[in-house]
């Protein structure tokens, strides 16, 4: 068993993005909600990290799972993980992962920097559930192209 004073690895993980979580919370205020902004976060990680594949497995995990429940992870069912996927914009997520990525300490490689930048493109495109509002990639199919750009530079 974990005493107090250690932090568990989830803990560990998510400590960069608490005071981020914090200060979001505070400026929109979402508090009413059982699944508010800052506990959706925090239980989508915990699904990231635990490899769960769906949300209706999340909310079954949650209330079953020993780590899950040490972790202090908010309780909810899967209809709630659905709702806060349409009452959050997906904005705010981009805002909180590029705040993250100014905190990394980046690599460099010397070498290429010679050379000039070297960048790796890719757009891939991502089928999604009918129930994806969100996701309209086209008309007729739902779905998402999601646009990644690695700089061989930096390393990110």
């Amino acid at each position: 068993m974990t005493q107090p004073s250690e932090a568990t690895l989830f803990q560990r993980i998510l400590q960069p993005l608490l005071p981020m979580l914090e200060r979001e919370a505070a400026r929109f205020g979402d508090e009413c909600y059982k699944l508010s902004f800052h506990p959706w976060i925090v239980n989508l990680c915990y699904t990231v990290i635990s490899g769960i594949p769906s949300m209706r497995q999340l909310a079954t995990d949650i209330k079953t799972s020993p780590e899950a429940q040490a972790a202090g992870l908010v309780v909810a069912s899967s209809s709630m993980y659905s709702e806060a996927f349409s009452r959050y914009s997906p904005h705010r997520l981009r805002k909180l992962f590029i705040q993250l990525l100014k905190q990394l300490p980046l690599m460099s490689v010397p070498g290429l920097d010679k050379l000039g930048q070297f960048m790796v493109i890719d757009g891939s495109i991502f089928s999604a559930i009918a129930k994806m509002d969100w996701a309209t990639y086209k008309q007729t199919a739902r779905g998402f192209k999601l646009h990644l750009a690695l700089d061989l530079n930096r390393l990110i």
